[in-house]
């Protein structure tokens, strides 16, 4: 059978026009029609409908198909009268209360599938805010309708993402004296944005009368404590057992965790010591605030932790180890994060991709990086592949430890195996590479990031004017700020300061003051760096008494007014002296 919303057929018409005003009113003249028209549907298949119903068609009216569903004297099969009624929708404009009676006798017969099609069908044509007329027919096809009624008609309005509408039809319900639809009063908060909104929206259906869950009080305590909002986490918390239910490790662990990422760890510990009269802490609990611990630099206490869950008969995982390893990385202490590292090795524990980029971030932050190369090596031979993190760490490493060529054979194995290089693993090796004042490898990675979208910080660029400078390519650097202003980046006075050094050590003292007054005119204000490297470079100029003047006033020009006055007065002096 296809799908229900593929054989209901509409003319086109705005919403509120597809359905007439009700009139259901049954007389006696109807049962021989009735009688026909049940002859005639218990003629499939082997009679189509179309040449069976061909003579009654024109005396048929929405109010005898409305009878025939509501009473359905020869208790024909609900999928057969479904099959007519798709069959006579397709011809005729009907009142909503035909869908209703349809929809009910589906409901009634548990075919609930073709039901809610036929519901989703009417909200899609009804639209929001349209739930009170929807439950009232279904309430006067019912009689009185039930929580599965109301259940599916909510679940149609979620269908839609008309939560409001979904909302409506539970306290619709509980006007109406109803138990409370389960599946809907479970469903709902999950689909409520704010989860403010969840919880007032889950306490309401609690008074309503609907069974707790703790499965769902663990939901919305985690929503809360992943907006770092732990006191309505706890406020949940509480509740549960408010609720006469009993929290579930899950429970426990969830506060445990929301307390630990937000720092407050004693928080943490004081919802795990009311746990043993409940439930005996997990792996989890103790990962938790062995991580929590990590973080907050509590290392001898983390450690302590470990052994405490190790007592208890309790088996540490990947996890477990990857927070220890990176506590101690971060640290400093790479020797022992070795040694734990060692330790999971022997016990055959599996280690993520995280412990290992944990790993060799601290051995390249403490200059290992043979070992760190090593690390990485054995993380392929446990099936694992580097990734972006990984690389871009070696490739910071082996740039700070002045071995730029590797750095750069790490980057082409990144190539290779496909791994794309992005704005922080490219800073480092354009930083690494102008370090070591190779200026045109430097210039061609700062093309090659501009040709893959990628745009360096000043810094970066900063770092490249500065090597291109120091090997005479003073109008490359020039090239650069160019670069970065074409870009809509205006460089800062550190910026102009490198390239206004390099100037002024190639002894380019006009170009000097050509870019002071550039850099003036486009806001960019010279500090007292500015002022000493034009010192410094006019005082490369001079002889004896004159140099000793400008350098004993380098540190103490702090505008260009008194620069400008400064230099104006030595020329003068110098050209009075010829």
């Amino acid at each position: 059978m296809r799908p229900l919303k593929q054989k209901l057929s509409f003319p086109s018409h705005p919403p509120h026009n597809h359905f007439t005003n009700p009139t259901t009113t049954t007389t006696t003249k109807d049962a021989p029609l009735i009688d026909a028209i049940s002859l005639a549907i218990n003629s499939i298949p082997q009679k189509p409908l179309s040449s069976s119903l061909k003579h009654l068609l024109p005396s048929i009216t929405p109010s005898t198909l409305t009878s025939l569903l509501t009473h359905n004297p020869h208790s024909l099969p609900p999928l057969s009268l479904l099959t007519f009624f798709n069959f006579f929708s397709s011809h005729h404009r009907l009142p909503l209360s035909s869908y209703a009676a349809m929809a009910i006798l589906l409901i009634r017969h548990r075919h609930f599938h073709h039901s809610l099609s036929l519901l989703s069908f009417l909200v899609s044509r009804k639209g929001r805010h349209s739930a009170p007329s929807l439950f009232d027919a279904l309430s006067s096809a019912a009689g009185r309708p039930d929580p599965t009624t109301v259940d599916l008609l909510a679940s149609a309005y979620l269908t839609f993402g008309f939560v409001h509408d979904a909302v409506q039809c539970v306290r619709l319900s509980r006007r109406h004296g109803l138990p409370p639809p389960p599946v809907s009063c479970s469903r709902i908060p999950h689909r409520l944005i704010g989860s403010d909104s969840a919880w007032d929206f889950y306490r309401e259906v609690l008074d309503f009368g609907l069974s707790p869950d703790v499965f769902a009080f663990n939901v919305l305590m985690n929503r809360f404590c992943k907006e770092g909002r732990m006191d309505k986490a706890r406020e949940v918390f509480d509740e549960i057992r408010k609720r006469g239910v009993r929290p579930s490790v899950v429970s426990f662990n969830t506060l445990i965790s929301g307390y630990c990422r937000c720092g407050n760890l004693e928080a943490g510990f004081e919802v795990k010591s009311g746990m043993s009269d409940v439930v005996p802490p997990d792996v989890f609990t103790y990962t938790s605030l062995i991580n929590g611990l990590c973080k907050a630099s509590r290392l001898v206490d983390a450690n302590e932790m470990f052994e405490e869950m190790v007592s208890k008969g309790l088996v540490p995982n990947g996890i477990t180890f990857t927070a220890l390893i990176d506590g101690h990385c971060k640290d400093g202490r790479i020797e022992r994060a070795m040694e734990i590292y060692q330790h999971m090795l022997k016990r055959g524990v599996e280690l993520d991709l995280i412990a290992y980029n944990a790993i060799v971030n601290g051995l390249c932050k403490a200059g290992d990086m043979k070992g760190a190369s090593a690390v990485v090596e054995e993380l392929r031979t446990r099936r694992l592949r580097p990734d972006k993190f990984t690389y871009t760490t070696l490739i910071d490493g082996f740039c700070k430890a002045g071995d730029v060529d590797s750095a750069l054979g790490v980057k082409a194995r990144m190539a290779d195996e496909g791994v794309a290089l992005d704005d922080a693993a490219y800073t480092a090796i354009v930083t690494g590479v102008s370090r070591d004042g190779r200026a045109s490898d430097a210039a061609a990675l700062l093309d090659e990031m501009g040709e893959l979208g990628l745009v360096p910080d000043e810094a970066t660029c900063a770092g490249v004017i500065e090597a291109m400078c120091e090997a005479g390519d003073t109008r490359g650097g020039f090239g650069v700020m160019e670069g970065m202003q074409r870009a809509g980046r205006r460089p800062g006075v550190g910026t102009y300061n490198r390239m206004m050094n390099g100037l002024c050590k190639r002894g380019q003292m006009r170009n000097a003051e050509m870019l002071l007054n550039a850099m003036r005119n486009v806001g960019v204000e010279p500090d007292e760096v500015t002022y000493n490297i034009l010192l410094d470079g006019h005082s490369r100029r001079r002889d004896g008494a004159e140099r000793e003047a400008l350098r004993a006033e380098m540190g103490m020009v702090s505008d260009y007014d008194t620069y400008a006055s400064l230099i104006r007065g030595l020329d003068g002096k110098s050209r009075r002296n010829r």
